[in-house]
């Protein structure tokens, strides 16, 4: 989605045209291309969404329990009120049969009453709504914990598509938007049935003909009312999605800031992000403006029975049918029963922003998690004594195939390098040993067993990678070659950095292993960062070492303290290497040459050296280069 091709009105126009239409709100599906996987067009089903919440709820049954109890007492004392106002009325103020003294003894004995009525009904809808805030807190943790598991578990095929920003706008906008769930969904409805039940069994024991009036047009106005809202989701979804991108695009900006400085592309950067913040308000206006015009309607609702209510009442009491006690009852009651309605409908006018959010939780956790476990999966071998690639094939895309039948045996801690153009499938074979992503077709075999076997941890305890694009967090040295085994003693992680040649540097910085290194380890320099990684891969003490082109941006300097730290990392493992650098490769057991996905040669550097192939003109090419 590119914010700058259109203005805000022109976009929200054309989401108005199609929202009328009642059309899918989509954007051009080469620029905004994660829905296809995450299928976000497509809106969850009620009965999918009240199971998923009921499993959410579940935990925390007790608490509901109090509170609905809270809410029936709270509701009773409250709904009793206008009785005895009644009773003021027609048996104190305009009762001639007894005494003044009497009169005025009996009118502040229940006015008192009343007064503790209230204050009690009061403290508890005090009491309710704070344990409802805790209730609502603890629920969105656990929904927040929940979900952040199950995306850092997702295919990193959806994640990619997903993009930073939305998933962190899943775990963050959607979540706190679902947070008025507890109330809108559960309590609200409950709370507001019980007064319904409560005020309409007594205004029909008072009086049916005024029950009637006050009740004819709830019906009508209920249904209306549904109507009106169930459009009112589809905006707040659309809204939901713009955040998604907003905050994506936003992530971006911000992490090649360098890239954007270099061309100058600040104020193109900032039009895109306010062009999508206008879009998004024109949007939730548009929602509040629906909102309000319902709020009004049942506001005119409210007071034209009132009216009826005093109409007919006055006409009653003139016939003498009814007490003027009972016409002061029934215009507390007729707010009391459009009140709850009111609540029930604004509940769910409220809900569908909830709802609209909770529809992008549920379906991440639609989405099948990465390479769940076999139910009859067993642990990883302790040694590896051979790896084996056996007829595998692999694509991202159905169209078009990136490992294509590829097969090979890697014994003895051999030490492996891959060779090959860009876009041959170097990074994908690694990716495959490393279970990043099952094959398409074949298998990979330890030790002459089936990866998919092992249970994922176990294997991948197996394995350490060191990339060309180290990713440091933002923490200190030690909490960063600690990262994999964060049990590691001091001395174990300080005897890491020594060998990966990063304890001299460290030991510099100015509070040493403490220092913090900035986000992706920015106070770094790229020598000091990698020497870090390879530290955090000698502290795992990994069985297979995957390095992905880890000296290609070096300086001959660092490259030389990097290289002699490999060197001994690589020693007695399974290594895969990418690389392009002849002093790099030429070392290893076995290369193996990939173009377009296949396996086109493999040997040894002399033997590969001898013929006349790809690998033999890659490296006369690269050895002109450096002349």
């Amino acid at each position: 989605m590119n914010f700058d091709l259109k203005s805000s009105k022109e976009r929200f126009k054309e989401f108005k045209k199609n929202y009328y239409a009642k059309k899918k709100d989509r954007e051009d599906p080469k620029k905004d291309q994660h829905r296809k996987l995450i299928n976000e067009e497509e809106p969850i089903d009620r009965k999918v969404l009240f199971q998923q919440y009921v499993q959410w709820i579940k935990p925390f049954r007790l608490s509901f329990l109090l509170l609905f109890l809270l809410a029936c007492v709270g509701e009773v004392l409250t709904t009793i009120q206008p009785l005895f106002m009644q009773h003021i009325v027609d048996n104190i103020l305009l009762n001639k049969s007894i005494s003044k003294d009497d009169r005025i003894h009996q009118l502040f004995q229940i006015g008192m009453f009343i007064v503790v009525l209230l204050i009690s009904a009061q403290v508890l809808s005090i009491i309710r709504s704070y344990l409802t805030n805790v209730l609502n807190a603890k629920l969105m943790i656990s929904i927040r914990r929940y979900l952040f598991d199950r995306m850092v578990r997702l295919p990193l095929s959806v994640l990619a598509e997903m993009k930073v920003g939305g998933s962190i706008s899943r775990l963050s906008n959607d979540v706190n938007n679902m947070g008025d769930l507890v109330h809108l969904a559960v309590l609200s409805p409950l709370i507001a049935i019980l007064r319904l039940t409560l005020v309409m069994s007594i205004v029909f024991y008072i009086k049916w003909e005024l029950a009637i009036i006050s009740l004819g047009l709830i019906p009508i106005m209920a249904v209306m009312s549904y109507i009106w809202i169930r459009r009112i989701r589809p905006i707040w979804r659309s809204t939901n999605v713009d955040k998604g991108i907003i905050s994506g695009r936003l992530t971006e900006t911000f992490s090649g800031i360098r890239v954007v400085r270099a061309f100058k592309r600040e104020a193109k950067e900032e039009k895109d992000y306010v062009v999508g913040e206008h879009t998004v308000i024109r949007k939730m206006l548009f929602a509040r403006l629906r909102i309000l015009a319902l709020g009004m309607f049942w506001e005119m609702t409210l007071a034209l029975t009132g009216i009826l209510v005093l109409i007919v009442g006055g006409y009653l009491l003139i016939q003498g049918q009814v007490k003027m006690g009972e016409i002061f009852a029934f215009q507390a009651y007729t707010i009391m029963v459009i009140s709850p309605v009111h609540r029930i409908v604004n509940s769910i006018s409220q809900l569908q922003r909830s709802l609209a959010a909770t529809e992008r939780v549920i379906e991440v956790m639609n989405i099948d998690m990465d390479m769940p476990d076999m139910d009859d999966a067993t642990a990883a071998p302790k040694f590896v004594d051979s790896i084996e690639i056996e007829n595998v094939s692999f694509s991202y895309d159905p169209d078009k195939v990136v490992i294509d039948k590829l097969q090979f045996v890697a014994k003895d801690s051999a030490t492996v390098a891959i060779v090959g153009r860009s876009g041959a499938g170097k990074t994908t074979l690694t990716d495959l040993i490393a279970r990043f992503y099952d094959p398409s077709e074949g298998r990979i075999l330890v030790n002459g067993t089936d990866i998919k076997t092992f249970s994922l941890n176990s294997y991948r305890s197996l394995i350490a990678v060191v990339q060309q694009e180290v990713f440091l967090f933002d923490g200190t040295v030690k909490e960063n070659i600690a990262y994999g085994y964060p049990q590691a003693s001091a001395e174990a992680i300080l005897e890491a950095a020594k060998k990966a040649n990063a304890h001299e540097f460290v030991d510099q910085l100015e509070f040493g292993y403490d220092t913090i290194i900035g986000e992706r380890g920015v106070k770094l320099s790229g020598g000091q960062r990698q020497r870090i990684s390879i530290a955090r891969a000698f502290l795992a003490d990994p069985k297979i070492l995957i390095l992905d082109e880890a000296t290609s941006n070096l300086d001959t300097e660092s490259e030389q303290f990097i290289q002699e730290a490999l060197t001994d990392l690589m020693a007695d493992r399974s290594c895969f290497i990418i690389a392009h650098r002849l002093s790099t490769i030429i070392h290893a057991d076995q290369i193996l040459v990939l173009d377009e996905g296949k396996l086109v040669e493999s040997g040894n550097h002399e033997e590969l050296m001898s013929k006349e192939g790809l690998y033999k003109s890659m490296i006369e090419r690269q050895q002109v280069l450096t002349i």
